[in-house]
């Protein structure tokens, strides 16, 4: 999922996936950091999604577990925004 969480545009489609893939009592389990931290807001963006009421997409029950924010990145930009990206 990470990889789809920065590309927007393939949310609802991600959703999709996981919804028809999923046994009905399954649990999908979404780890992901922000590529751009500017964007954090465009990226979860795909949570208000899951809920929504839509049978294609979406009726899912979502539930944040835990939020790590770790101390560095392994690709320094020095933007001024290294802190916030994971």
């Amino acid at each position: 999922c990470a990889d789809l969480i920065f590309n927007r545009s393939e949310h609802k489609k991600l959703l999709w996936s996981i919804k028809h893939t999923l046994d009905k009592d399954g649990i999908a389990y979404i780890s992901f950091s922000h590529h751009d931290p500017l964007k954090k807001q465009l990226d979860l963006n795909i949570f208000k999604l899951a809920i929504e009421n839509n049978d294609e997409y979406g009726n899912f029950v979502v539930t944040k577990i835990v939020e790590i924010v770790k101390p560095c990145y392994p690709f320094i930009e020095n933007d001024g925004l290294d802190d916030q990206r994971g």
